[in-house]
C-alpha cells in the first residue's frame, strides 16, 4: 500500500532509510514536497508518521470519502488541486507530473 504525504523536504532527506520506496514532486511551498511512499512493515510507517514535519493525506481506501485539508489544497493548487478534493483527486493531479502517483497504483 502506498500513502500520500506532504513533508518538509529536509525531514524526508534525513529519514529516507525508514521508507521502502518513495517518490516526490514539489509543492507551491518550496520547503514542502508531496511524496508517495511505501513501507516494508507497519512499524516503519508508524515511525515515519510520528516525525515532526510529516502530514498524512487521507488513506486511499479507509479515508477515500474524506476531503483533504484546506491548507494541503492551498499548497497543491499549482498542480490543479482545489479545496474539497479527495486524495484520489490529488493523485490524479500529481500523476500529470509523475506517473508514480497514479491512483490505481496506490
Amino acid at each position: 500500500m502506498k500513502i500520500l504525504y506532504i513533508v518538509d523536504k529536509e525531514v524526508w532527506a534525513k529519514n529516507t532509510d525508514i521508507l521502502h520506496d518513495s517518490h516526490w514532486i514539489p509543492t507551491d511551498d518550496p520547503k514542502k514536497i508531496l511524496i508517495v511512499a511505501s513501507f516494508s512493515h507497519d512499524g516503519n510507517a508508524d515511525t515515519w508518521e510520528s516525525l515532526e514535519g510529516i502530514e498524512t493525506l487521507p488513506h486511499p481506501f479507509v479515508g477515500a470519502a474524506e476531503t483533504i485539508k484546506d491548507e494541503h489544497a492551498d499548497i497543491l493548487q499549482g498542480m490543479g488541486v482545489k479545496r474539497g478534493h479527495k486524495v484520489a483527486d490529488v493523485a490524479r493531479a500529481a500523476a500529470r507530473i509523475s506517473p508514480k502517483f497514479r491512483p490505481e497504483r496506490l
